[in-house]
């Protein structure tokens, strides 16, 4: 790691520690960008300006290693999950790793339900479903990436 990584800080875009050394690993940003604020990787960079969006692989045991460290922060834990694949984006067991710190649950793609949908018994079966894999939530915001909707309760 050399001196430069070590002062070039979070990507603004996605939080990762950037680095110059190597294209192809995470937090990549080109020398000839460090002069554009704010910094960000190069991933975040054709995501915002090309809609381009690059696979990221990270392994288990990094990903598991990620998580171990929740815990010991004092943070809120946003946890992102698909509305029509609920189970299956949603981490098993997060409730062990995050300790005592709030877990706030945003579930997505709200916008593809027809529009009779009552919300308020999606929003109760979102929460049954929660309880049930073990998870203890502080607010359960539903939303629309796609269509920007909801997100201000996120931000709030």
């Amino acid at each position: 790691m050399t001196n430069e990584q070590l002062e070039l800080g979070a990507c603004a875009g996605c939080g990762i520690k950037l680095q110059t050394d190597s294209a192809d690993k995470l937090g990549y940003i080109p020398q000839s960008a460090l002069e554009r604020e704010p910094l960000i990787c190069q991933r975040c960079f054709r995501i915002k300006n090309y809609n381009e969006a690059a696979s990221v692989a990270i392994d288990q045991d990094d990903f598991l290693r990620l998580l171990g460290g929740i815990a010991a922060t004092d943070s809120l834990v946003v946890h992102i999950v698909d509305l029509f694949d609920f189970e299956g984006s949603l981490i098993s067991g997060l409730q062990r790793f995050v300790g005592n710190n709030p877990v706030l649950l945003v579930v997505n793609k709200v916008d593809l339900l027809p529009k009779g949908i009552n919300m308020n018994r999606l929003l109760n079966w979102v929460q049954r479903q929660a309880k049930a894999q073990g998870l203890r939530t502080v607010d359960i915001v539903l939303c629309s990436a796609k269509r920007s909707i909801g997100f201000e309760r996120v931000v709030e």
